[in-house]
């Protein structure tokens, strides 16, 4: 739901927060965060109870009055919140379990991995590049050497790519060099672990990572300086033109808080690690590292889980085929025996045919006789191969005593039982759609 700030700031003097709240269809809570962040004044507390005795505090002035950004409340927004701060939590916790660190970031990067020299040496080349545009600022990007051409500005944050033999990364300056204090150590213990860093060859169209790889499994990493969305007022935006700075009502800024997000090849979601209020991405390094050393043993068994869900899934599907073709069969028995009535019905009438028939025979002379009964015996012999319920007392012989036949006969079987599964359902859903 979206309003504005000064709707909201009238809302918020005229509707108690709780109310309000139900009416944007989040917790009050996240509705007060939004209100403190836009820098709205609320009711102190108490106001609402001294209103109902005509009382009640004075309403303020809106500060910023010009500044009337839009403001959209997403209660999915809240629920990540609510997620995000049990997940902090959480960390918390872990993080309290480590007593003796075996990891820790570097005090001065020295002796460091070749990926991390070869990130450096993209990053002084980033550097040098930048200070070319700063000398000459009016100089158009495409007239430059492409070798001089300043790297692409995202938020404040620069790109570090494989294809560039280094490091993924997404950071700033400042935000780099912490980066890699924390990550050459743990590529050091990796190592010494039996990891193989590498940045494989790739082909032209296929994506270039750099992977961590133990006993056929492999890993990834990419490291990513976090932004916040900050409001600009009127005033600094004006400013800013003067400069010829194009400013939105809010724009992104990188805020040097850093995420770690690790993939592990078969496991579909990636595992992040992210500075905390409490706890920052320096202290979590043991967790990073136990698991990543983890990692190959838990993408052996997510194959294994994978595998032996497959397996239960295909002997379910036997199961419904097997049950399917019970009924399908059971219910062809019915059609095949109105199909037998009728031939039982009409070999009766072919034999009152031929009885009247050898009445009719008397007048003929003994070559016409010998003919005829000639045709009676043609026509009796396919009368007798096509009797229903002498073929179907015999098919129901032979299936009695011969062996069963997996893949004939399934009317006389008994249906094996199935437990319903959710799984089973969508694939119904998906056929009938």
């Amino acid at each position: 739901m979206k309003t504005t700030r000064k709707e909201l700031f009238d809302k918020a003097w005229e509707i108690p927060m709780t109310k309000l709240a139900l009416e944007f269809g989040c917790s009050d809570v996240g509705l007060r965060k939004a209100c403190v962040k836009n820098q709205i004044p609320l009711p102190p507390q108490g106001h609402w109870q001294k209103l109902s005795y005509g009382k009640g505090f004075t309403k303020p002035d809106l500060p910023l009055p010009d500044f009337n950004p839009e403001i959209a409340i997403d209660p999915r927004a809240v629920k990540t919140a609510k997620q995000a701060h049990e997940e902090s939590i959480e960390m918390e916790e872990a993080v309290k379990t480590i007593a003796n660190p075996r990891i820790k970031p570097d005090t001065e990067l020295k002796n460091v991995h070749p990926l991390i020299e070869a990130t450096l040496k993209v990053a002084k080349d980033y550097q040098r590049r930048i200070g070319i545009a700063r000398t000459n600022p009016h100089y158009s990007y495409y007239q430059r050497n492409s070798d001089d051409r300043p790297p692409h500005d995202d938020n404040g944050r620069l790109n570090y790519s494989p294809w560039n033999g280094c490091i993924s990364i997404t950071a700033s300056f400042t935000a780099l060099d912490r980066s890699l204090r924390i990550l050459n150590p743990l590529f050091k213990a990796l190592e010494l672990s039996g990891f193989d860093i590498s940045i494989p060859h790739a082909e032209r169209w296929d994506p270039k990572v750099m992977v961590f790889e133990k006993s056929g499994e492999k890993l990834q990493i990419h490291v990513r300086e976090v932004y916040s969305r900050i409001s600009i007022s009127p005033k600094n935006r004006s400013i800013a033109a003067k400069f010829g700075i194009d400013c939105r009502e809010r724009e992104n800024f990188a805020n040097g808080q850093l995420n770690i997000e690790i993939k592990i090849n078969d496991i579909y979601q990636s595992q992040t690690f992210k500075d905390l209020r409490k706890v920052s991405l320096e202290d979590q390094m043991d967790l990073i590292l136990q698991y990543m050393l983890d990692g190959p043993q838990k993408a052996k068994d997510k194959r294994a889980a994978q595998e032996k869900e497959e397996n239960e899934r295909r002997d379910r599907q036997a199961i419904r085929n097997f049950n399917d073709n019970i009924l399908k069969s059971q219910k062809r028995q019915y059609t095949k025996a109105l199909e037998e009535v009728n031939l039982y019905k009409q070999l009766q009438d072919l034999k009152d045919y031929i009885g009247i028939l050898q009445t009719q025979m008397s007048g003929l002379s003994k070559q016409e006789k010998k003919l005829a009964n000639f045709w009676i015996s043609i026509v009796q012999e396919y009368a007798k191969e096509a009797d229903p319920i002498t073929n179907h007392i015999n098919l129901i012989r032979k299936i009695a005593n011969e062996p069963e036949d997996e893949y004939e006969n399934y009317w006389c079987k008994k249906s094996k039982p199935y437990t319903p599964h959710e799984e089973d359902q969508w694939e119904d859903e998906y056929e009938d759609y």
